[in-house]
């Protein structure tokens, strides 16, 4: 199943019937996922103003954030605070609170074969109701190959209660074991349209291979002509 006949590395019949699969299986393991990690020793790191891990290569920087600051200890109080609870293998949990020890977004990150499993639960009708569910995979070298995400988000009011689904696949291009372009397709469905998503993200290098900058091609445009914005600088 495609999204539009001209629209490359679209998310197949099969990759959205995968992401739904796992959305129903995760849909009330809120507690279960909690007990579980709260009886292991996780190491705990704590950032503010932002996230400071990407889960997606250059995640942070290609949605035009800056990065958060990685605190030095536990903060008393945990207002706008991130926290990273890790085992060996890397990031299993991620807490986001708003005020003093209120946390109104969970995520679970599991280990799946040659792929990540990334459960999130926010507040809703419900507390803490599962609303996205996202999977990376690795290649045979271990560099994230493809990542594909399931959201599902509900707009309660008095009247009625609005769902939007936003559907979305990332495909990672290499040279030298460096990403060097992001494909994006997928899109967004409510009750009254669908908005579709084709972007690409290319990505440039200084000469000592860090990042220096990402420009994003928004191919989605009613001219047919390509939009070319350079969202993150190093220099900047």
């Amino acid at each position: 199943m495609e999204l539009n006949s001209n629209a490359k590395n679209n998310i197949q019949l099969e990759e959205l019937t995968f992401l739904k699969e796992k959305f129903n299986l995760y849909k009330k393991m809120y507690n279960q996922l909690k007990v579980n990690y709260e009886t292991q020793e996780l190491q705990w790191e704590w950032s503010k103003g932002g996230f400071y891990y990407n889960f997606t290569p250059f995640e942070i920087e290609r949605s035009g954030y800056k990065k958060g600051k990685l605190l030095k200890k536990e903060p008393k109080k945990k207002d706008q605070i991130i926290a990273y609870g890790k085992l060996e293998n890397g990031i299993v949990n991620t807490k986001l609170y708003s005020n003093d020890e209120y946390i109104y977004s969970e995520k679970f990150i599991l280990k799946e074969g040659n792929s990540l499993i990334e459960i999130r639960y926010s507040d809703g009708i419900e507390i803490k109701s599962l609303d996205k569910i996202s999977i990376l995979f690795f290649n045979n070298e271990g560099h994230p190959q493809k990542y594909i995400t399931y959201e599902h988000e509900i707009d309660y009011d008095e009247e009625d209660n609005e769902e939007e689904y936003t559907i979305v696949k990332e495909l990672y291009e290499y040279k030298d074991s460096k990403v060097m372009r992001i494909n994006v397709r997928g899109y967004i469905q409510n009750s009254i349209n669908r908005i579709i998503i084709d972007r690409d993200y290319n990505i440039a290098y200084d000469l000592s291979d860090n990042l220096s900058e990402i420009h994003s091609q928004d191919n989605n445009l009613a001219s047919g002509k390509p939009a070319i914005t350079k969202i993150f600088s190093k220099s900047e």
